[in-house]
């Protein structure tokens, strides 16, 4: 073997050697970057801002897991002057809330155009039928209406209920936009169980 086979056998162990270098540092890198995305992503999501939608994503917390009696048992009961007038953002908070069911509704296809509609209808796979409905305060209904929409995800069919009904519901509100000081607030609500 002579001196220049020799030198080039050094050079292509080196260069061999630099490639792997090259190799482990991009893996390294590549994993701190997808780690640090997942922090971001996780901070996020942790809490939504009240003008925002949830998404179910965010908001299970291992929710669908939970059985009928664990999934009620961990829902907050609420009624109309805490759902209507608080100052708290009750967006991704599981409750329990006594409705009567005032109108029903259809979401159409120019209703789909807009986004904001739209963004709402395919992150939770919404049933097309939907209903406005009161919350119960102690003895009596509130004046001012919820939002109440079924997701495709749960045994409910909007079509089971009427105007006129009045339910014990426990589910999520995906939205709450308080109004300020005074104003009612807006919300929409998808409920997992009902009873009549």
């Amino acid at each position: 073997m002579n001196e220049k086979d020799n030198k080039k056998k050094l050079q292509k162990i080196a260069i061999a050697v630099l490639a792997g270098i090259v190799f482990v540092t991009a893996l390294f890198i590549i994993n701190n970057i997808t780690e640090s995305d997942n922090n971001i992503v996780a901070n996020t999501q942790t809490k939504t801002q009240s003008t925002e939608v949830a998404t179910k994503d965010m908001l299970d917390d291992g929710m669908s897991y939970l059985d009928e009696d664990k999934y009620k048992y961990v829902c907050e009961q609420m009624d109309y002057n805490h759902i209507m007038f608080t100052n708290e953002d009750l967006t991704d908070k599981y409750v329990k809330i006594d409705i009567m069911l005032t109108n029903r509704y259809t979401l159409s296809s120019k209703d789909m155009e807009d986004e904001s509609i739209s963004k709402v209808v395919n992150a939770y796979n919404l049933q097309a039928g939907f209903f406005t409905g009161v919350v119960k305060n102690k003895n009596e209904y509130g004046k001012e209406k919820i939002y109440i929409y079924f997701s495709k995800d749960f045994n409910l069919k909007s079509g089971n209920y009427k105007v006129g009904d009045k339910i014990t519901a426990y589910g999520l509100i995906v939205n709450c936009k308080n109004n300020g000081a005074g104003s009612y607030n807006s919300i929409s609500f998808i409920p997992r169980f009902i009873e009549k």
